[in-house]
C-alpha cells in the first residue's frame, strides 16, 4: 500500500464538526421602539380582512415568524438605508409610535416612513411572496389608475394612515422576492400614490362601521 498522503493523514486526525445550534435572536420586532400596548389600526384593517375572506386571512396555526423574521430585517434595513443614503428632507425616516384618538379611545399606528420633499408624504415598506404580475404596475415613468386586488390590503393601511396624517400622498416600496429568485432585475420596485380625499374617506368610514359591528374599541 501507499503510504498516506500529508492531506489524508490530516483528514484522519482532523475532522470538522458542524452543529446547528438557536440563533437566539428574535426578529420578529422592529430593531427601533417596542410596539405600545393597546389599540393599534393594523388590529382593525387586520380584523377586517380576515372577516372579508377568511380563507385567506384567517388561517390558524402558528405564527409565521420566518416571514416576520424576513420582513422586520427588511423594513430595518430600507429604512436605515433612505436615511443614511438617500437625498431626503430633514426629518425625513421613520417616526415611530403615533396615536389618534377615535370615539374617545387612544390608537395607536406606525408608519414606516414619513418622506417630508415639499409635502408630508406617507411611506411604507413591504416584502412579499406575490408574484407582482397583473397587480402592480411596473413600467417606470407611465402613470397607472391603480393597483390590482392583491395590492388591496396595503393600500387600505396606507389609506388609514393617511387619514390619520392629514395627508393624500403616499409611497409605496415593495420587494417580491420571487423576482429576487428569478433574478430579473425587478425585486424591489416603489410607486407615489396620491389618494383621492374621497378614497381615504370611504375607506376610513368602512373599516370604522367594522370596527363598532364587531366591538373592537369596547375592549
Amino acid at each position: 500500500m501507499c503510504e498516506d498522503t500529508l492531506a489524508q493523514v490530516l483528514r484522519k486526525e482532523v475532522q470538522v464538526k458542524v452543529v446547528c445550534v438557536e440563533h437566539g435572536l428574535d426578529l420578529t420586532q422592529s430593531f427601533g421602539e417596542p410596539r405600545p400596548p393597546g389599540l393599534h389600526i393594523s388590529d382593525f384593517y387586520n380584523s377586517y380582512y380576515k372577516a372579508l375572506n377568511p380563507k385567506k386571512y384567517g388561517r390558524g396555526g402558528d405564527d409565521p415568524k420566518d416571514l416576520w423574521t424576513l420582513g422586520m430585517a427588511f423594513e430595518d434595513m430600507l429604512e436605515k438605508g433612505f436615511q443614511e443614503r438617500l437625498t431626503l428632507a430633514e426629518g425625513s425616516g421613520r417616526p415611530g409610535a403615533l396615536k389618534v384618538t377615535i370615539d374617545g379611545h387612544d390608537v395607536w399606528y406606525s408608519p414606516d416612513l414619513l418622506i417630508f420633499n415639499g409635502k408630508t408624504r406617507l411611506g411604507e415598506i413591504k416584502l412579499t411572496f406575490m408574484s407582482p404580475k397583473g397587480h402592480f404596475p411596473w413600467a417606470l415613468g407611465k402613470v397607472y389608475d391603480g393597483f390590482g386586488s392583491k395590492a388591496d390590503k396595503y393600500l387600505t393601511q396606507m389609506k388609514l394612515y393617511c387619514k390619520c396624517l392629514g395627508t393624500r400622498d403616499a409611497r409605496l416600496y415593495a420587494f417580491f422576492v420571487p423576482e429576487a429568485i428569478k433574478a430579473t432585475g425587478k425585486a424591489l420596485r416603489a410607486w407615489d400614490i396620491r389618494f383621492t380625499q374621497r378614497e381615504i374617506n370611504e375607506e376610513w368610514d368602512t373599516i370604522m362601521r367594522h370596527v363598532k359591528q364587531e366591538g373592537l374599541l369596547n375592549g
